[in-house]
């Protein structure tokens, strides 16, 4: 299926049915595939926005979002921890999220009245505002 996708960088197996932790991010030849099976996410680090994240079960359909710019990861079929930046990072947490049950509009950016998305129970504009805009 996501071979043949020209808009897609990657799949969960809960997109199509199937309840497994597994899912698959296409590389930047959309040659080669890169399969996680059991994934965790041992580290983020460096929160962003990411302008317009779009999903294969939501055409059409594209939100801002928080994600970490750099994230440690570990998976069954993966001998060692990957370090994971960027596109490959955001890419990877939003699938990681589809095996949680979780969509990328429960990760939008948060509105300044919002409880910030670390944890700290600190409304969003007086927490890590500035650090996530960049102000």
């Amino acid at each position: 299926v996501l071979k043949n996708e020209q808009n897609g960088a990657a799949l969960a197996a809960p997109q199509l049915g199937i309840f497994k932790k597994v899912f698959v991010v296409k590389g930047n030849d959309n040659k080669k595939f890169f399969i996680y099976i059991n994934p965790i996410m041992l580290e983020q680090s460096e929160p962003f926005i990411y302008k317009n994240e779009g999903c294969l079960s939501f055409p059409e359909q594209y939100v801002d979002t928080i994600r970490y710019k750099h994230i440690k990861i570990k998976c069954e079929n993966e001998l060692k921890e990957i370090d994971l930046l960027d596109f490959d990072a955001v890419c990877f947490q939003h699938e990681y999220q589809h095996l949680q049950g979780e969509l990328m509009f429960d990760h939008l950016i948060p509105e300044a009245y919002d409880e910030c998305f670390c944890g700290s129970r600190n409304k969003f504009k007086f927490c890590c505002r500035k650090k996530v805009l960049g102000l």
